[in-house]
């Protein structure tokens, strides 16, 4: 298993590069073998292509000179019959054609003509009547003019060439042409119809079709077939032609791969031998980390890139150690300090818990003397006037007593409204501008002042402790309003401020107003709005002249988000 698990190119550099040394030999041993088997399938083609076309002009060439040589022969035995059928003296033909055919014995007949097509001699093989038609394709006639030596033509001298010897000659000149192999060669007459060839093809169309290899004799080596309209060619099976070179593709494909597997096989030794260096590096460094080393790394001998890593390594580690040592004091240090903090933090709380008291305490007071002291103020007014009248107008006392009840009744009923509002923080639970779209809607209904109020987006969302206050703060303004302004309207703006890092809570009425700088004793409800101002870092203006209402100004930065507590 050890063994194979070294080969996993996953757990082994030396096997990655093994493996990758393997991959690489093996593909360009492919390429380079299907390229030169290639190379070498074209070249064997083209060469036996050239060795066809050169079988195929010596036969054309061997062919037109025998016919050249027999037409010459015909030439000769036309001149020396020329006088003898002038004076008509036929008996003295025959010999001499006889003679001819006896030395060419493929001509199979030789006959002679008068001008006037009648046939006066002829020589034969069997000195019988002419060959059958049937065989008209395995002959050919060749012709000559009888002339007088004046010129004057007697007749003509016609020879039936027989082609076998043609085929023997072709044979004897190339006995290379394997028949094996589906290499041979024809004659083609001028009609495209082979005469000379495998018997398959005889009395037929040439062959065509890219099945066949074709070469062709060139018209210059022979030039009496040329004139007659005949040529040769030599066909051969393509996938015979190329069988050959299909077997030496292979035969180079597979010794260039065998090569390219050799060599691949010295790289992966190579590289194992390489990468071993590096593995003493990571086996030190698996007993290091599992404990089971003496807290150093193993450093191969050498001066190499190997030799290197394990130094850098091992410094490394010992620089680790020596800032976990450290690490490891810095820590009791904080967890020290982390200590005294903690006291102090539990400290700070418990102040801040008192501050949070006293907080508590002076938001009671304000919202007492918000509710509670104005229904007390209006009860002391309604007993005094009560008392006058009981001595003065006693029949009045019903009518005032009904208004004592109801100044109680709203005395109680604000409250009741205070203590909801201590247990319920609208501006918390839906923001600062949904809280106080709700309360000034309630206000105008019950006190019939007109509101206009007009809320920012974003300054409508804010939803922190401090919006509370600031809505505590606008009740106040509104309850002044409702109590001793005597307006008929009143504009409400909450808006983001210029530089868009605040917001800004602007009231106005359109009331008597009042002399901002004139002393109120036991009216505490400005001083209130400062204090609650004050207590969220917000600044308060309040401008007022008497008969010129009053505007009350609250500023407050919220930066960096509007929505964030």
């Amino acid at each position: 298993m050890n063994s194979l698990a070294s080969l996993d190119p996953r757990r082994s550099l030396g096997a990655a590069v093994g493996w990758l040394i393997l991959a690489v030999s093996v593909g360009l041993a492919i390429i380079a073998g299907l390229w030169a088997g290639t190379t070498v399938r074209d070249t064997l083609i083209s060469q036996q292509r050239q060795r066809l076309e050169a079988a195929a002009d010596h036969i054309a060439t061997e062919l037109s000179l025998g016919i050249g040589l027999r037409q010459q022969a015909l030439e000769a035995a036309a001149a020396i019959l020329a006088p003898q059928l002038a004076r008509r003296r036929i008996e003295s033909v025959e010999p001499v054609l006889e003679d001819v055919r006896q030395g060419f014995p493929e001509m199979t007949s030789i006959e002679v003509f008068d001008r006037d097509g009648q046939m006066l001699a002829r020589a034969d093989a069997t000195s019988a009547a002419p060959a059958t038609p049937n065989l008209e394709g395995r002959f050919v006639a060749l012709t000559t003019q009888i002339n007088t030596a004046a010129g004057v033509e007697v007749g003509a001298l016609v020879a039936r060439l027989d082609w076998s010897w043609a085929d023997a000659l072709a044979r004897n000149l190339h006995p290379e042409l394997d028949d094996s192999a589906g290499e041979a060669w024809m004659l083609v007459d001028q009609a495209g119809i082979v005469r000379i060839g495998p018997p398959n093809w005889l009395g037929r169309a040439e062959p065509t079709g890219k099945d066949l290899m074709r070469t062709r004799a060139r018209p210059a080596t022979s030039p009496a077939l040329t004139r007659m309209g005949w040529r040769v060619q030599v066909i051969q099976p393509a996938d015979q032609a190329e069988k050959g070179a299909h077997v030496m593709e292979w035969r180079i494909f597979a010794t260039i791969l065998a090569f390219g597997l050799v060599g691949a096989a010295g790289g992966l030794i190579i590289a194992r031998r390489l990468t071993r260096r590096i593995a003493v590096i990571a086996d030190s460094a698996e007993r290091l980390l599992t404990g089971g080393d003496d807290g150093h790394i193993a450093i191969p001998h050498g001066s190499d890139e190997a030799t290197r890593l394990g130094v850098a390594l091992d410094g490394l580690f010992g620089n680790l150690t020596r800032e976990r040592r450290e690490l490891a004091t810095l820590n009791a240090e904080l967890d020290r300090r982390v200590a005294s903090r903690t006291r102090e933090i539990e400290r700070l709380a418990g102040e801040a818990r008192y501050a949070a008291q006293v907080r508590e305490r002076l938001k009671l007071a304000r919202d007492l003397h918000d509710t509670l002291a104005h229904s007390m103020m209006a009860m002391l007014t309604e007993i005094r006037l009560l008392k006058r009248l009981a001595k003065s107008n006693p029949d009045a006392l019903a009518e005032e007593l009904e208004q004592a009840e109801d100044a109680a009744r709203h005395g109680l009923d604000e409250a009741r409204a205070a203590i909801t509002q201590m247990r319920f923080n609208a501006a918390r639970d839906v923001g600062l501008g949904a809280a106080l779209g709700e309360f000034l809607k309630r206000f105008g209904e019950r006190t019939g002042i007109t509101v206009d109020f007009h809320c920012a987006p974003v300054a409508g969302r804010f939803a922190e402790t401090r919006a509370e206050v600031l809505f505590r703060i606008a009740e106040e303004a509104l309850r002044n309003i409702e109590r001793h302004a005597r307006a008929d309207r009143t504009e409400v703006n909450l808006r983001d401020t210029l530089d868009a890092d605040g917001l800004e809570l602007n009231i106005h009425d359109n009331g008597h107003g009042f002399d901002v700088g004139a002393k109120h004793p036991g009216h505490y409800g400005l001083v209130g709005m400062q204090e609650q101002a004050g207590l969220i870092g917000a600044r308060l203006e309040i401008r007022s002249a008497p008969g010129h209402g009053t505007e009350v100004r609250i500023s407050l930065r919220t930066a960096p988000d509007l929505g964030d507590e």
